[in-house]
């Protein structure tokens, strides 16, 4: 399912030297999938993120600094695809509206409560799309009323469940 969201995803011009070289290094070294990109400003470190994402096909957060930087991010999704609604499809800057690439600020992880519902929104969005992978859900709705029935019949299986998807 996320996969199929990246396929309109294609860089549309050609990459920086540099560029291409830390691509290179990523796909030569996956190591354990998590990449630490220092560059100076304006090096092209956005794009190159936007372009592993694409290229893992599968979900992203992204944390930001500042609300411009994370708007960044938004923006220039805009160089993968000509259609403004493919961005506005594919990311999202709110954690109340999960997208497959969704860049929020640190402040959002420095207020307990919010990163908290945040992380159950993307801990029970993962959920879904496990229940529908695995072929256990025929559909988004049967895979919510399978969680809803889960959590109102047993609350105890139903956090350790959730614990274990936002740890995993």
């Amino acid at each position: 399912m996320p996969g199929k969201a990246f396929e309109a995803l294609s860089f549309r011009y050609p990459f920086r030297r540099h560029q291409r070289m830390m691509l290179a290094q990523a796909e030569t070294d996956p190591g354990d999938g998590r990449y630490h990109i220092v560059a100076p400003p304006g090096s092209g470190k956005t794009i190159v993120g936007l372009e592993l994402i694409r290229r893992f096909e599968a979900p992203a957060v992204v944390f930001a600094p500042t609300t411009t930087i994370q708007r960044q991010w938004q923006t220039q999704l805009g160089m993968f695809t000509s259609d403004p609604a493919t961005v506005e499809a594919l990311s999202s800057l709110e954690p109340e509206r999960l997208a497959p690439i969704n860049v929020f600020t640190y402040q959002l992880i420095s207020t307990p409560g919010e990163a908290q519902e945040a992380g159950r929104q993307m801990a029970r969005r993962r959920w879904i799309e496990e229940l529908l992978a695995e072929g256990r859900a025929a559909d988004e709705t049967v895979a919510q009323v399978r969680l809803a029935t889960l959590e109102r019949n047993s609350p105890r299986a139903h956090e350790r469940r959730w614990r274990s998807a936002t740890c995993a």
